[in-house]
C-alpha cells in the first residue's frame, strides 16, 4: 500500500475534526476557519501518525454509519462534561479519538519505537526551536485494539467521570435528547474452577473418568449456565423514546439510581442499541479539587515518571490512584520499575488475572527476564509478536486467545496449543514467553493501564509539591 502524503493525512485529520465540531462532513476545500492552536494541534498529531493510521481512517470511512453514531454520541456527552466538570479522565485510543476529543493523551507512536523508547513520556527532555520544552507523548497502541483487525468491531469507548456526572448525563439524555436510558445487568456463570470441582465430584460419585478433551467440552458448556445476575453501574443503554424498552429487552423488577435495569447484558444488545460506558470514579473529583486548591491547571502538570518513581523508592505511595495499595507496593519491590513504561507494565499486571502471582513474579524473582520484557497487557502480546516478524493477522489472533485466557482455560485443542508454541519459537521468542502466555486468564487493555498510570503520575506531582494539602484531602 502506498504511503499517504502529509497533505492527504492532514485532509483526513481535518475531516474528522470537522465532523466532531460541526457534526457534518464538509468539502475539504472550504474555509476551515481553524485557530492557530487548533492547526498546530492537528499538525502535531500528523507527525506522530504512521502508515497504520491510514488503515484506521479507511476502517472508519468504510463503517461510517456505525462509527459516526458511536463517536457523535460520546462527543455530545464529552462536550457537556467539559462544561460542568473540567477534568474528565477519558479512555480512548488512536489518533481519530483524540481529534474527536476523547482521551487526554496521544495514543499513537511509530511501530519502530524512537531510540528504543516504547513510550513518549520516557523520551529525554528536549527544547523546541521556539525555546519551549517539547512534550513527550505517545503510547504505541495499535488500532486493532479498538476496531478489530478488519474493522468488524464496534468501538468500545469508556469514559472515567465523577459519580455525580453520570447522573447528570443520564438525565440530560432523557430530558434534552428525548431518549430512554437504562442500566444493564451482569450475569454470573459457573467458573472454570467451579466446573472442575463439579466434574471431580461427579467422577468420585460415579467412578467415571473424563478425558481432558471431554473436561474442556463440559467446562465450556457449564460456563454458559447462569448462577446469578447483578448490575453494571458503568453501562447506560440508550433507547429511542418512541419505543418501549420492552420492545428490545425484558427489564428487572429492581431499579438502580431510579433507572430500569435490562435483563440482557449490553453486549447482547449492542448491535441494535447504542450505549455509554461511564466508569464512576473518585479520582476525577479528587484531581479537580487539587486543581482548585492549588491553582495549578492539571494540563500544566509535567507528565513524567520521575516523581512517582521517587515516591515508590521511598515507599510513599499512600493516596496515589492504582499504586497506593499494599498489593501493588509488593509488586513494585519485586519489579523495581525505572521508567514510565515499567509503571504501565505494573498497572497492567496488577489488573490482569493469572499474570502476576506464579507467573511474572516468578520470572522476575528468578532473574529469567526483565520487567520490560514481560507482556503486561493484551496489546503487548500483539506488538511483541509483530516486532519479531509474525504476520499481523496471526499476531492479532494469538493476542486475542491469550488475553481471553483460552490457553489457560483449556479452550484450545492440543494441536492448536502446539501450533501457538511453534509459531513463537519460529520467530525467536524465548521459551518462557509461551509458558507465561499459557497461564494468563485475563489481560488488561493497554489504554486503561496508560490512563491510570498517567493519572498516578499527575497525582504524584501534586503530592510532592503540596504534601500537606494532599494529605489533608486524601484523608
Amino acid at each position: 500500500m502506498e504511503r499517504p502524503s502529509k497533505t492527504q493525512l492532514l485532509e483526513g485529520a481535518i475531516k474528522f475534526w470537522l465532523l466532531s465540531q460541526k457534526q457534518e462532513i464538509v468539502e475539504l476545500n472550504n474555509n476551515f476557519n481553524l485557530s492557530t492552536k487548533e492547526g498546530e494541534m492537528l499538525i502535531g498529531y500528523l507527525f506522530m501518525i504512521d502508515i497504520t493510521n491510514e488503515k484506521t481512517l479507511e476502517i472508519i470511512n468504510n463503517n461510517s454509519d456505525t462509527y459516526n453514531r458511536i463517536y457523535l454520541v460520546y462527543n455530545s456527552e464529552k462536550r457537556y462534561n467539559e462544561d460542568k466538570n473540567k477534568i474528565p479522565s477519558n479512555i480512548g485510543m488512536i489518533v481519530c479519538d483524540n481529534l474527536y476529543g476523547f482521551g487526554n493523551m496521544i495514543k499513537v507512536m511509530r511501530e519502530s519505537t524512537i531510540n528504543d523508547v516504547a513510550y513518549g513520556y520516557d523520551l529525554p527532555e528536549k527544547k523546541c526551536s521556539c525555546r519551549t520544552t517539547m512534550q513527550g507523548d505517545g503510547m504505541n497502541i495499535h488500532y486493532e485494539a479498538l476496531y478489530g483487525f478488519t474493522g468488524d468491531k464496534v468501538p468500545n469507548i469508556t469514559l472515567n467521570l465523577s459519580k455525580e456526572m453520570q447522573n447528570i448525563i443520564s438525565n440530560k439524555f432523557e430530558n434534552e435528547y428525548n431518549i430512554n436510558v437504562a442500566f444493564t445487568s451482569t450475569v454470573s456463570t459457573i467458573s472454570e474452577t467451579h466446573g472442575l470441582r463439579l466434574i471431580s465430584e461427579y467422577e468420585n460419585k460415579t467412578g467415571k473418568d473424563f478425558t481432558e478433551d471431554e473436561k474442556r467440552q463440559i467446562i465450556n458448556e457449564l460456563s454458559k449456565v447462569k448462577k446469578a445476575d447483578g448490575i453494571n453501574p458503568a453501562c447506560l443503554m440508550l433507547f429511542p423514546k418512541d419505543k418501549e424498552i420492552l420492545d428490545f429487552t425484558p427489564i428487572n423488577e429492581d431499579k438502580y439510581n431510579g433507572l430500569p435495569i435490562t435483563h440482557f447484558r449490553h453486549y447482547d444488545l449492542w448491535d441494535a442499541v447504542p450505549y455509554l460506558e461511564i466508569m464512576p470514579t473518585d479520582f476525577c473529583d479528587f484531581l479537580q479539587t487539587l486543581e482548585f486548591e492549588t491553582g495549578v491547571n492539571i494540563n500544566d502538570v509535567p507528565v513524567n515518571a520521575k516523581t512517582l518513581l521517587e515516591l515508590a523508592k521511598n515507599d510513599d505511595l499512600d493516596g496515589i490512584t492504582e499504586f497506593g495499595t499494599e498489593y501493588v507496593s509488593k509488586m513494585i519491590k519485586v519489579a523495581n520499575p525505572q521508567t514510565f513504561s515499567d509503571l504501565i507494565k505494573i498497572n497492567g499486571l496488577a489488573h490482569g488475572t493469572g499474570t502476576w502471582e506464579n507467573n511474572a513474579e516468578d520470572l522476575l524473582k528468578n532473574g529469567i527476564c526483565k520487567l520490560s520484557d514481560i507482556p503486561a497487557t493484551r496489546d503487548d502480546i500483539y506488538n511483541d509478536l509483530v516486532s519479531h516478524g509474525l504476520e499481523k493477522d496471526k499476531a492479532f489472533y494469538y493476542s486475542e486467545i491469550v488475553r481471553k485466557g483460552f490457553l489457560a482455560k483449556g479452550r484450545l485443542s492440543d494441536e492448536e496449543v502446539k501450533e501457538f508454541e511453534n509459531a513463537l519459537t519460529t520467530i525467536g521468542m524465548p521459551d518462557w514467553y509461551a509458558k507465561y502466555c499459557e497461564k494468563n486468564l485475563y489481560m488488561f487493555p493497554k489504554a486503561h493501564a496508560c490512563e491510570y498510570t498517567q493519572t498516578a503520575v499527575i497525582e504524584a506531582w501534586y503530592k510532592n509539591k503540596y504534601p500537606d494539602l494532599y494529605k489533608s484531602l486524601f484523608e
